[in-house]
């Protein structure tokens, strides 16, 4: 019931106020296979995170798929290197938010390092 653990985890993060910024993280072990699932959860919520935050994208022992099928609508897509990324991460921004990736030279295996500014978002 990977669903209803979604559910789950997302009905906990998602219940501040609708100025608040808020974020829901997972370890997908996987993307290729839930990205549906992830869209199928995060649809129906009175109103979407702020960020979601992806971490073990990529299959263990393959990759073999194009980036543009993980985009979501209304959201920015960041990404670490999936070339040299053992596994991968993905952070999904509300397109209202301001927000850019910063480049650091980092010996870190896997980082990805966003700038928000909280004072720049159009709610509605």
């Amino acid at each position: 019931m990977k669903i209803m653990r979604f559910r789950k985890r997302v009905n906990r993060i998602i219940s501040s106020k609708k100025e608040e910024l808020t974020i829901f993280y997972t370890n997908a072990e996987s993307l290729h296979n839930k990205i549906h699932e992830l869209k199928f959860v995060i649809n129906p919520l009175h109103y979407r995170p702020s960020i979601i935050a992806i971490t073990e994208v990529k299959h263990k022992t393959i990759w073999q798929t194009k980036l543009s099928k993980f985009s979501i609508n209304r959201y920015k897509m960041y990404h670490n290197d999936f070339e040299k990324s053992p596994r991968g991460i993905i952070v999904y921004v509300d397109c209202r938010l301001k927000s850019k990736q910063l480049f650091l030279n980092s010996k870190a295996v896997e980082h990805l390092i966003l700038k928000y500014d909280p004072n720049m978002h159009v709610w509605y």
